[in-house]
């Protein structure tokens, strides 16, 4: 993430001036977009898009089918981007993981609607597309709260310092109170990695920016002061991205960077879902039938001999990992169109193999699936 998502910074300007003819279009600093449209007429999209200032990320997914576009990724999974918006309203976002696989040209033509061209940067083929912000029954909006800061280890010329980014989601003001409370106490719970009964998003952003500060004062001030090491910055990075809004489903997921010295820094993923009917969390007994573990398990172990190229007679040790079989965690998501696991590093595999991200359609899944509950309307 933190090579992905550019620099927000605090001069940043509060709006964004587009001009389109005669008309101005003002864009929020910050704001959640969940848009939908097509591109070339063709793939319905459904996308989930944060801005920040002059940042944006997010994720999008298709259904349908095309036989001019390929997307190279399979239909109904959720596909990360991010990218910028420049001072003149241009957007521009791409994938984190492959800077050549697609790229997205365009502009806010009004504050709930983009369009422009997306682009397979691997053909030469350009399609256009046009998303607007739409919320159906099931989905719900989202407000996003946004703290930065940074503070020397002392104050003097060049000393090193911390750096921190805090982007929240919490969901708006709602007629049902209590819902709505109980949806905001688990957003921020995640965030903050512990239960929380403070709802006051600043407040809670705020605690998190001073206790870190703190820690990295009280860590580093006296090593630094005997001269006992030679770098001491830190960074942290936290964002919620949401990848399924809709049919009473939330999916979103938590990351988070750190660097406190060292060859590299931790980067993590926490998923969570939650049922908007009733403000609970989804469990994997909520999505599969009694017994589901062996064939999951199954599955999951298949998909990870394939991503690794491992051939038949050699197992996942005999390739390194830390395991025999993969079996699921708690750590899932929902998508339009299946469900996937992640694993974080060293959870089955060395660092250098980096996080496992294993999508399972619902087709797959077919025979261990419940479809009668909280996946009756998604599944449709």
């Amino acid at each position: 993430m933190k090579t992905h998502i550019a620099r927000v910074s605090l001069l940043c300007t509060f709006f964004i001036l587009y001009h389109c003819g005669f008309s101005q279009v003002l864009v929020p600093k910050k704001c959640y977009l969940h848009l939908q449209g097509n591109m070339n007429k063709e793939l319905s999209i459904e996308m989930n898009l944060v801005k920040i200032t002059d940042t944006i990320y997010g994720g999008f997914s298709f259904t349908g089918s095309s036989g001019t576009i390929n997307m190279n990724f399979p239909e109904g999974s959720v596909i990360a981007f991010v990218g910028t918006i420049d001072s003149k309203g241009n957007i521009i976002f791409y994938d984190p993981a492959d800077s050549k696989g697609f790229l997205f040209k365009g502009r806010f033509v009004t504050t709930q609607s983009i369009a422009g061209t997306f682009e397979a940067l691997r053909g030469d083929k350009r399609f256009p597309f046009e998303f607007r912000e739409q919320y159906s029954d099931g989905s719900i909006p989202l407000n996003i709260f946004y703290q930065t800061g940074s503070t020397q280890i002392v104050k003097k010329p060049k000393a090193p310092s911390a750096h921190i980014e805090l982007a929240l989601l919490l969901p708006g003001e709602s007629s049902n109170i209590l819902f709505s409370d109980t949806v905001k106490k688990i957003l921020i719970s995640r965030f903050t990695g512990k239960p929380s009964r403070n709802l006051n998003p600043d407040m809670v952003l705020n605690g998190i920016r001073q206790v870190y500060f703190e820690n990295y004062i009280s860590t580093n001030e006296s090593i630094y002061k005997e001269g006992m090491g030679q770098s001491f910055a830190w960074e942290s990075l936290k964002f919620t991205h949401v990848i399924l809004n809709k049919h009473n489903l939330l999916a979103f997921y938590v990351e988070n960077y750190a660097f406190t010295g060292g060859a590299h820094g931790m980067q993590t993923r926490e998923y969570t879902v939650v049922n908007l009917k009733n403000g609970k969390i989804v469990t994997l007994k909520d999505l599969f039938r009694t017994g589901f573990e062996e064939v999951l398990t199954e599955i999951l172990t298949r998909k990870a001999m394939k991503a690794g190229g491992i051939e038949q007679g050699h197992s996942l040790k005999d390739a390194g990992y830390f395991v025999e079989e993969i079996a699921p965690n708690t750590n899932f998501y929902l998508t339009p169109g299946g469900i996937g696991f992640f694993y974080n590093h060293y959870e089955i595999a060395p660092y250098s193999y980096g996080p496992e991200n294993f999508f399972i359609s619902f087709d797959e899944l077919d025979k261990i699936l419940y479809k009668e509950g909280v996946l009756k309307d998604l599944m449709k």
